[in-house]
This record gives C-alpha cells, sequence and structure tokens, in this order.
C-alpha cells in the first residue's frame, strides 16, 4: 500500500492534473498555473521547510494530495503551530485516499484548521475529530457600482440593472478617518514595518503571528497584487496592512495593530478602506472577521455581510479550543488568492 509522502517539483504537473480532474471548471486555470503551484508547494517559506504539498502515491499516478498551509496562533501563554489544509483532492475511485492523507497530516500538526470548504468535506470533518470553531464573517463594500456593473462577465438583463441600483445605494454611505492621528505610508519591503504589529499579545483574541519575511512571501504571489502599508497613529508605529488587487475588487487580506481595543481596530480599518478607495479601479472592498466586535465595526464602515464561512478546528491538546477567540485574516489560508473570474464580485 502506498504511503503519503512529500511531493516533489518533478509532480507538480500531475497534481495539477489531479486537481483539474476532481474540481473541473469550478476550480479558475489561473489557479493551476505552474508558477502558483511552485509558489505554494515549494517555495520557500520562513516558517516551513521544504515542500508542503503531500501526496499518496508514486510518480504520476497520484491518488490523493493535499498542501499545508503553516500559521500559529499568538495565545496568552505560548505561539500554538496550526495549519490549514488546501488543494485536498482524491480521485474519485481510489476509495478512502482522501481521507488517508488527511489523517497522516492531521497526527504531523498540533492543531488543524478548516475554513469552508466543500459540503462533502463538512459532511465528514466531525467523523474526523474536527469540531466546530466559529464562523470567517466575508464582508463587502461597494464604492464604484457603476464600474463594477460595466466590468462583470454577464450582467443578467434586469437582474444586472437591480444589482446596479442596490449597489448604487449601499455606495452612499461616507467613510470617515480621522487623518489628524491614523495615516498609512506604502512600503515595498515589509523590513521596513514596525515590530509592533508581528506579534501582537493580546487577552481577548488569537492573532496569527507574522514576520517580515512571511509578508515578503505573500508579496512574491504570482497571482496577487500586493501593496504593502505601514499604519501609524500620532506619528507612531502602530502596524501595518496589506491588500491585493484582483481586478475590481480589493481585499484588505492582512492588517495588524499593537492594541486589542475595538476602537482602534476599527480606525486601522477605515484607513484601509479609505487606502483602496484612492485605487480606480477599486469597484469593491471586501474584509473578513472572525470577531462579533470586529463584524459590528465593519458596518459602521459601509461594509455588507455576504458570507458566514464555518469554521472547524481539530485540537486534540485544547491548545487553542480553551485559548480566546482566533482573529482569522484572509492570509490565515488560501482565501488571499482565491478568484473566480466568473464571479469576481461579494455584491
Amino acid at each position: 500500500m502506498d504511503a503519503v509522502h512529500r511531493a516533489g517539483p518533478e509532480q507538480q504537473g500531475a497534481i495539477a492534473q489531479l486537481l483539474r480532474s476532481v474540481f473541473g471548471s469550478g476550480m479558475s486555470p489561473s489557479l493551476l498555473s505552474p508558477e502558483l503551484l511552485q509558489w505554494k508547494f515549494f517555495s520557500p517559506r520562513p516558517d516551513s521547510n521544504g515542500s508542503r504539498s503531500y501526496v499518496l502515491g508514486e510518480n504520476a499516478d497520484i491518488q490523493a494530495h493535499a498542501c499545508v498551509w503553516p500559521v500559529s496562533f499568538l495565545s496568552s501563554s505560548r505561539s500554538v503551530p496550526s495549519c490549514h489544509l488546501i488543494d485536498w483532492a482524491a480521485r474519485p475511485e481510489a476509495k478512502g485516499a482522501g481521507i488517508r492523507i488527511y489523517q497522516y497530516l492531521m497526527r504531523q500538526n498540533e492543531t488543524v484548521l478548516v475554513i469552508g470548504g466543500s459540503a462533502q468535506a463538512r459532511k465528514l470533518l466531525p467523523k474526523l475529530g474536527f469540531r466546530p470553531h466559529g464562523t470567517l464573517d466575508s464582508f463587502a463594500r461597494v464604492v464604484r457600482p457603476w464600474r463594477q456593473y460595466c466590468t462583470r462577465p454577464q450582467r443578467n438583463g434586469w437582474r444586472g440593472s437591480a444589482r446596479l441600483a442596490r449597489n448604487t445605494i449601499w455606495s452612499l454611505p461616507h467613510v470617515a478617518v480621522s487623518q489628524r492621528e491614523w495615516t498609512a505610508a506604502q512600503v515595498s519591503n515589509a523590513n521596513d514595518l514596525p515590530e509592533n504589529g508581528f506579534r501582537v499579545h493580546a487577552s481577548s483574541f488569537c492573532l496569527g503571528v507574522r514576520s517580515p519575511a512571511w509578508l515578503q512571501y505573500l508579496m512574491e504571489c504570482p497571482v496577487m497584487n500586493c501593496r504593502l502599508f505601514a499604519l501609524a497613529k500620532a506619528n507612531l508605529p502602530r502596524g501595518y496592512f496589506l491588500l491585493n488587487q484582483v481586478a475590481g475588487q480589493c481585499r484588505i487580506v492582512d492588517l495588524a495593530i499593537d492594541s486589542e481595543a475595538p476602537p482602534d481596530w476599527e480606525a486601522a480599518y477605515r484607513v484601509a478602506v479609505t487606502t483602496a478607495v484612492r485605487q480606480k479601479t477599486t469597484c469593491e472592498i471586501t474584509a473578513v472577521s472572525s470577531l462579533p466586535w470586529l463584524s459590528e465595526a465593519f458596518r459602521r464602515i459601509g461594509f455588507r455581510l455576504r458570507q458566514q464561512i464555518p469554521v472547524m478546528l481539530h485540537d486534540p491538546g485544547r491548545r487553542l479550543v480553551d485559548s480566546p477567540p482566533l482573529h482569522l485574516r484572509m492570509t490565515d489560508n488560501d482565501h488571499c488568492f482565491l478568484y473566480d473570474e466568473s464571479y469576481p464580485y461579494l455584491t
């Protein structure tokens, strides 16, 4: 019986073929480009060594695949290693292959996080020991409804006109930002960011640990168009945010400040929204929240809740279960770069 093992670059084409056969038209061709697969599976990251791609099967005869997306969360007492498994796929005729590779990676990691996933996966995960751990709320803010309407692949007649009218109304709230206190300045090198935004110690939430090398890795993604900004309050460095411009959608994929006070986070996101609006191609701004108070802040800024994605956690040692709630961002999994050309907007 084949054993689960790390894939090598020579198997990249066979992995792409497996993903294409399993997901079919539901997976954008850009997400199967050799450059992106190389970046996801094999490019050096500061939080992992070697290949992050695991397969069941030899050479081109791959029965199942999964890629580890590492992340560590800072609890009140320690940093807890975790991961999200992406690009999980198995051939339908290979009975049990998908479960085998998942169980193998569960044994290799202290905790495993699942954000979303297919309906089939969500039915299977409780049987593997995963438990519900909240939701990830996806929010969107319309800023240029007419341009958004013109850039849709399908306008659907009267439905498209009705959506345009609705989104025009949704775009009306003004985003107020106190420029006297909070400011943003674009930087090209993550080493220029203040260190106090990388490890945020908080008693009310657990935030993922970041580093300059990790942010540089994200900025090198071949399908993301990222811009990095340093945040300051009253001229004192407080953190950063990262924007990913995907056609007409601008995503606030990562933001951190050295505070756990909700008003500070709301102010920081207001600056990020104002910065995203200045990009003339931005029709819609998106952001995510796993914390009720941050979700309420997004509503005050003019965002609309568009999706609630279930979060599942495998944590036999209760390292995160017994810690404060997770403060999730798009960069805690592959939501930061996933894209469907057929449905480019959330609104």
